[in-house]
């Protein structure tokens, strides 16, 4: 994001305020322990002193579908599935900071523009897609299937040598211990 002061931005045409604030939650530390966190927040629902709000704002009806909006409820139900049918075997899973990328997503100026917070006398505007906007989780799904179909058609790709063509990284992976945990009833 980029700040100003107040002062510098009030003639720009197109801007507006999306009030901030914090949300509380919960996340899980390295012991498995339960850890309250706090979470910047974007109100893009509520109206502001600049007008209506963001989501007032955008014609859902011109939105791409959501395919991967209910990506979670698929993951819980493939877990299941995969416990009922190997209850002995290990399940292995990562989930890699999304929330982050989701932030990572730019946004062309028209729309930063509209995703401005102020917190006292600066202004930042946001050149990511805010949480809380109505086209955001839309855009992250379309870019989402972006890098599923990649790794899909890589996968099937007959011609590729994953012992030619790897990533670098790869080695640095490391298994641990896995035969010790006690499994339960799906």
């Amino acid at each position: 994001m980029l700040h100003f002061s107040i002062s510098e931005i009030l003639a720009i045409q197109g801007l507006s305020v999306i009030p901030i604030g914090v949300a509380s939650q919960f996340t899980i530390n390295a012991e498995g322990g339960k850890v309250k966190k706090d979470r910047l927040t974007h109100d893009c629902s509520r109206p502001h002193a600049s007008g209506p709000s963001v989501n007032i704002n955008t014609d859902k009806d011109k939105l791409e579908e959501c395919r991967f909006g209910m990506a979670l409820i698929r993951v819980l139900y493939q877990i299941h599935t995969l416990r009922v049918l190997h209850p002995n075997t290990p399940i292995l899973m990562s989930k890699l900071d999304l929330d982050s990328a989701y932030c990572r997503l730019h946004v062309k100026l028209m729309h930063a523009l509209m995703c401005t917070s102020v917190i006292g006398s600066i202004c930042y505007i946001l050149f990511r897609l805010p949480f809380g906007s109505a086209g955001a989780p839309v855009l992250f799904s379309m870019f989402s299937e972006f890098v599923v179909d990649i790794a899909e058609a890589l996968f099937e790709d007959e011609s590729w040598d994953p012992e030619t063509l790897f990533s670098k990284t790869a080695n640095e992976i490391k298994l641990g211990d896995f035969g010790s945990t006690p499994f339960t009833i799906a």
